[in-house]
């Protein structure tokens, strides 16, 4: 039997299987929210489609394909009463979903030639893409610059310099955390931990920038308090911004 024919059914039925976990989403969506519900009819919509699409280029890994839409339709439907998971989850659920429903979206140029029956190569790549994307979330990223202000105009600001000998006797310290997004790539204890590396540094200022929160932590402010609870320790020198 020829590879094409032999999965023909199953074929069907993962384009099926995708129809009705779209369905059952987009309905529990609106126990959240219209807004969560239309979101998630596009996005959810434009990921199965597309990976309906592909699905017989991946004939090859079709126990993983079909793994990863369905940790895609289960993640999705996990936000409709939002929360922080444990490891397990974001490990077997949360991570996976985000990985795949990446790649996939990023696949619509395969997709698109797929409709016209036509197959372009390095079909992997846009998940070779969202793989490394993943692995970035997944390690703390820390960088050390210098700012040089000088006495007189600066023009269009201070300067960004790597640390080198302008620095002065006794620079001003200041540490920034930035963009956290507490959730499946960062968890409490992650967070907390960066919070007391923060403080070891014995900064003159601490300052907190970018999104915090996404949407499995937003139900619960305490998380958020408990992972930067670390910080009471410099009071007043810690200063946040949405």
């Amino acid at each position: 039997m020829s590879l094409r024919g032999r999965y023909t059914c199953p074929m069907s039925w993962f384009a099926l299987a995708s129809l009705l976990g779209w369905l059952l989403v987009v309905a529990a969506a609106h126990l959240r929210s219209r807004q969560y519900a239309i979101f998630s009819a596009v996005k959810l919509g434009l990921q199965s489609l597309i990976a309906v699409a592909l699905a017989p280029r991946f004939a090859w890994v079709w126990p993983a394909f079909c793994y990863l839409q369905l940790v895609v339709h289960v993640q999705s439907l996990a936000l409709v009463r939002p929360r922080l998971w444990p490891i397990w989850y974001r490990a077997l659920v949360s991570i996976p979903a985000a990985f795949f429903g990446a790649g996939t979206l990023l696949a619509w140029p395969w997709a698109l030639a797929r409709a016209f029956d036509f197959d372009l190569p390095w079909v992997w790549l846009p998940y070779a893409l969202a793989l490394i994307g993943v692995a970035e979330s997944l390690f703390t990223r820390s960088e050390e610059f210098d700012l040089v202000v000088k006495d007189e105009d600066v023009g269009q600001g201070p300067r960004r310099h790597k640390p080198s000998a302008l620095r002065v006797a006794r620079p001003l310290r200041i540490v920034q955390i930035t963009d956290p997004h507490l959730g499946p790539f960062m968890s409490v204890k992650r967070l907390s931990a960066i919070a007391e590396q923060a403080v070891a540094r014995d900064p003159d200022l601490i300052l907190l920038t970018g999104d915090f929160l996404t949407m499995e932590s937003q139900s619960d402010p305490e998380l958020l308090a408990r992972a930067l609870a670390p910080l009471a320790k410099l009071p007043g020198r810690v200063f946040g911004a949405s």
